[in-house]
């Protein structure tokens, strides 16, 4: 459920604002943190539906999104589940995932960027995916889901 919402809300996200503001959404990939019983498969088909509506990059964010999901599942093995902790997984899901995206684009010259537009990509992603980290992370220990 938690995934359809993220689908949705990154939809209205890229729909609604400039790709140039200070709130650019990767809430799929954020959700990933709070898939109860962590499943590759989910992880996988997520990433398909998202190349399918924000990208044309077929597969390549499948693959990113079931690598992300092995490292969810590694983290929690030596860190507990709370809030900072789920802020602190936000941030280098975020990094890593742009990490890959950068240079899987720019060694197919599929989309060239310079580590400077890099940069000012990753800093516009930091500020909504954290907020909205920490509502779901509110709202899962409220009703004390994992």
């Amino acid at each position: 459920m938690i995934n359809i919402i993220s689908i949705i809300l990154d939809l209205i996200n890229y729909s609604f604002i400039n790709i140039n503001s200070l709130f650019i959404s990767l809430f799929s990939i954020e959700s990933l943190i709070f898939i109860k019983n962590k499943k590759y498969l989910k992880a996988f088909i997520l990433g398909i539906i998202f190349d399918l509506l924000f990208t044309n990059y077929y597969l390549l964010n499948g693959f990113i999104f079931l690598f992300l999901e092995y490292i969810i599942i590694k983290y929690y093995k030596y860190f507990k589940y709370n809030l900072i902790n789920n802020i602190i997984l936000s941030i280098i899901l975020i990094l890593i995932y742009n990490i890959i995206l950068f240079i899987v684009l720019n060694v197919t010259k599929l989309n060239l960027n310079s580590f400077i537009e890099f940069l000012f990509i990753i800093k516009h992603f930091f500020i909504i995916n954290i907020i909205y980290v920490l509502i779901l992370s509110f709202i899962f220990k409220r009703s004390n889901i994992k």
